[in-house]
């Protein structure tokens, strides 16, 4: 039964609503309130708490909460923290109580907007913004509780609450443990360390001992800078600020990362400068998260990109009957886990079935999708142009839409967009079992390049010429032969540094050696490869590595960018070890990643949680195809990682505890 085009639109309409796991979004993590006196002017929010008519004070200080919160809204933001000078962020020294940022969690409930509590903290040294976890089992009071807490810590009095000038009686490092001895998870992030003279990089003009002790403290992971330029173009001694901090974290540590903020004293402030940080929902835990990965979860304004370059796939709609389910993909990491028979693959073989993508030897897969009878649409976009593969539940060949001003129509021609490819092992193993073999592979999946496809076009040609004659009579067409072989060989000589630059940290060693060009076997006129791998600090033949380095290795080497569309892989720790999964396959996911949408069924925690993946989907059911999807911080999503993986909470814990001397 052909899908109409109005269950196409209902189908894309509804997969645009379903949950897409972590995605970039506007962050503000620096903004004043009038607790912060130097907020109060008549050019800021000009309000001042009036403590002899309480009722009214706290009506306008309402009012103003929610014009706070809707002009926030307005432009974007999607999480912010209350950070006001040396205060918990309370009207007045003599009302402690409805503190603003309880004012603006209340009005920004229901709404598209997250609240954080936090303070700003003033030190001989420089500020330090401190951010703490709301904890969803506490009343709102209780952050303003804590935060009170930490300024008498650190000699802060009321009289210096909302004074920016105030500097109570601790050092940077007073403060940081300060946090650490608090009963909350906190982050601190050294603020504006560019900017005035209370500032990092002013107080400490040169290489500084401070900065190694300062950039692995435990609570540390972040730093706020004015100028988006600081971190590349500004120095400490010789190295740029980003390179010399890297320099100074423990090589176990994740980089540190740079964040702008707005410092906002008023609403038309609040969110001139802000940084793009990918979260699922915006809240404490997955901020301190995705601070941990800078590389591929924060990005300033200025190096921010849309994922709308590379193909990807939207999302799934499929049926067996009249109802339709959808299952919404993230472009960068998809990880689809589940417990044992829970039709995992199944999602993938949907993909396939309706992209019409399987291979021969996998159409058993393709039959039992037609035998269950399901129809599906997959949608898949590059840049603005989205297509929709719809295929019937008789099997017949897919359908192919385009979407235009605001629905889908049937495609003229077929569109010139890569579609995705599964990580075939078998077939890849084949390929870099003979060196020949090896040089065509690195042609199209590493090389990928017109020039190459064209000299290699040229000399296939003549060497079929030259078969045809037997080799004999055909001295011209042996000269070009020749030649072509030539411009093949220079032609990947001078694409082996950049394309294997890609893959980071000189991963593989790579060397092509010519043929003989001459005689009459046909193996003569092809080039060989030798490609080596670095293991434990040496370079290995991949003829040398164990199975597990060898096949991650061949993962790796599949992953590149521009080659094709979305990566499909189905449950790779089949053919490797842990440590080829954490040293080798999952940091070429994390870095790949923001290239190329990758797909991955595994029953591997380490390729998820090492692989940092974006969107997680756990199959729920052995009869029917039935999912949840959300970001790898997730709660929910962690308690199922919890329960697939390790079992339960105190298997986790046994495993932490008899594992924990080799982890200290």
């Amino acid at each position: 039964m052909t899908i109409t085009k109005s269950t196409i639109n209902k189908n894309y309409q509804e997969i645009l609503k379903q949950n897409p796991g972590a995605e970039f979004v506007k962050v503000d993590l620096h903004v004043h309130t009038p607790a912060s006196g130097d907020a109060q002017r008549k050019d800021k929010y000009n309000f001042k708490f009036n403590i002899k008519d309480v009722p009214a004070s706290l009506e306008s200080a309402n009012q103003l909460a929610e014009k706070i919160v809707d002009g926030v809204i307005r432009k974007g933001i999607r999480l912010i923290a209350v950070t006001d000078h040396n205060s918990p962020s309370i009207p007045h020294p003599e009302h402690l109580a409805d503190t603003w940022y309880q004012l603006l969690k209340k009005k920004a409930e229901g709404k598209a907007l997250s609240v954080l509590p936090g303070v700003e903290i003033s030190t001989d040294d420089l500020h330090i913004l401190v951010i703490l976890d709301p904890r969803e089992d506490e009343p709102a009071a209780y952050s303003a509780h804590r935060i009170n807490f930490l300024l008498q810590d650190c000699g802060f009095t009321l009289d210096d609450y909302g004074d920016y000038r105030a500097t109570g009686m601790s050092s940077l490092f007073d403060v940081l443990q300060y946090i650490e001895d608090l009963s909350t998870s906190c982050i601190a992030i050294p603020a504006h360390i560019d900017g005035g003279k209370k500032a990092m990089l002013a107080v400490y003009k040169g290489p500084s001992n401070v900065f190694k002790k300062l950039l692995n403290h435990p609570n540390l992971n972040v730093v706020e800078v004015v100028r988006h330029t600081t971190p590349a173009r500004k120095k400490i001694g010789k190295e740029s600020v980003k390179d010399y901090f890297e320099g100074r974290r423990d090589e176990n540590r994740s980089p540190i990362a740079f964040i702008r903020n707005s410092d906002g004293h008023s609403i038309a402030e609040i969110g001139k400068r802000f940084t793009y940080i990918r979260m699922g929902e915006p809240d404490f835990w997955s901020l301190r998260n995705a601070l941990e990965s800078p590389e591929t979860r924060i990005r300033m304004q200025s190096d921010y990109k849309p994922d709308e370059d590379k193909t990807r796939i939207i999302g799934i709609a499929f049926s067996t009957g009249k109802k339709w389910s959808y299952i919404a993909f993230n472009p960068s990491l998809n990880c689809i886990i589940g417990k044992k028979r829970t039709n995992k693959s199944t999602i993938i073989d949907l993909i396939l079935y309706g992209l019409d993508r399987f291979e021969d030897e996998e159409k058993d897969e393709q039959e039992e999708l037609i035998k269950k009878k399901y129809s599906v649409n997959v949608f898949i976009a590059k840049g603005s142009e989205v297509i929709c593969y719809s295929r019937d539940r008789e099997g017949n060949p897919p359908s192919i839409f385009k979407y235009r001003d605001g629905s889908f129509t049937l495609a003229e021609a077929k569109p010139d967009m890569e579609l995705p490819r599964k990580y075939n092992h078998q077939a890849i193993e084949e390929l870099f079992s003979q060196s020949t073999k090896l040089v065509d592979f690195l042609d199209k999946h590493v090389f990928v390049d017109k020039k190459i496809q064209s000299f290699l076009d040229d000399r296939n040609k003549y060497l079929e010429r030259v078969k045809s004659r037997n080799f004999e009579n055909c001295a011209s067409d042996m000269e070009q032969l020749a030649k072509a072989c030539q411009q093949l060989f220079d032609e990947r000589k001078k694409h082996i540094k950049p394309a294997f630059k890609r893959y980071g940290k000189k991963l593989f060693s790579v060397r092509i050696t010519k043929g003989k060009w001459a005689g009459t076997e046909e193996q003569n006129f092809r080039d060989k490869a030798t490609v080596s791998v670095l293991v434990d600090s040496k370079y290995k033949p991949l003829t040398k590595l164990s199975t597990g380095e060898r096949n991650a290795a061949m993962m790796v080497l599949l992953m590149n960018q521009g080659a094709f569309g979305p990566l499909i892989i189905d449950e790779p720790e089949q053919h490797l070890d842990v440590k080829s999964i954490t040293g080798m396959l999952a940091p070429r996911m994390r870095k790949l990643k923001t290239q190329q949408q990758i797909i991955c069924v595994t029953r591997d925690e380490h390729i998820l949680v090492s692989g940092d993946a974006e969107q997680v989907i756990v199959t729920q059911s052995e009869d029917k195809l039935k999912v949840i999807t959300g970001d790898v911080n997730n709660k929910e999503i962690q308690k199922h990682i919890l329960e697939i993986f390790e079992g339960d909470r105190c298997a986790l814990l046994e495993k932490s505890r008899k594992l924990g001397r080799i982890l200290e």
